[in-house]
């Protein structure tokens, strides 16, 4: 579960409020959406969960699972599975779907002291999750988002 209480933020280099005592409860397993005009805090907040720096929490307090967020890093925010996900998702030219995929799992894995995944685990699991999300097999051999879609790129 996410639960952010009276949540204060200020830009540090402008010293300037932007979150003005936010809570928000998000119980496991719901999605919600955020929304609101510009300027209005959506990506202040997101920045500040994610661990962006430039942020400075002057009150309140924000937890996943129970785990206190504001004092983890953001790597281990990530491990904890909070992190932002790209609005235009960048290519990178040389370096394979799968592999990447299979680095950023394992990442995640040995991060969360689990064991790495095998090859064959590996290819296992994202045959299932391709079909699952309803991602051609051709894409997972293709370079990360080259030549994709923008519909691709947000799927991938």
């Amino acid at each position: 579960m996410l639960k952010i209480d009276n949540l204060h933020v200020k830009l540090e280099e402008e010293d300037k409020q932007i979150l003005k005592g936010l809570s928000l409860e998000v119980p496991a397993g719901q999605v919600h959406a955020i929304m609101g005009p510009n300027g209005s805090g959506k990506s202040t907040l997101s920045y500040v969960l994610s661990g962006r720096d430039g942020y400075e929490v002057t009150d309140g307090s924000a937890s996943l699972d129970g785990a206190d967020l504001l004092d983890m890093e953001p790597e281990e925010r990530a491990a904890a599975g909070l992190f932002l996900a790209f609005q235009y998702p960048v290519e990178i030219p040389g370096v394979g779907n799968m592999t990447f995929l299979r680095t950023a799992v394992n990442a995640q894995r040995k991060a969360r002291g689990e064991e790495e995944m095998t090859s064959g685990e590996f290819l296992k699991a994202i045959r299932e999750k391709a079909r699952e999300l309803q991602i051609d097999a051709e894409m997972l051999k293709r370079p990360v988002n080259v030549g994709f879609s923008g519909g691709e790129k947000k799927r991938n």
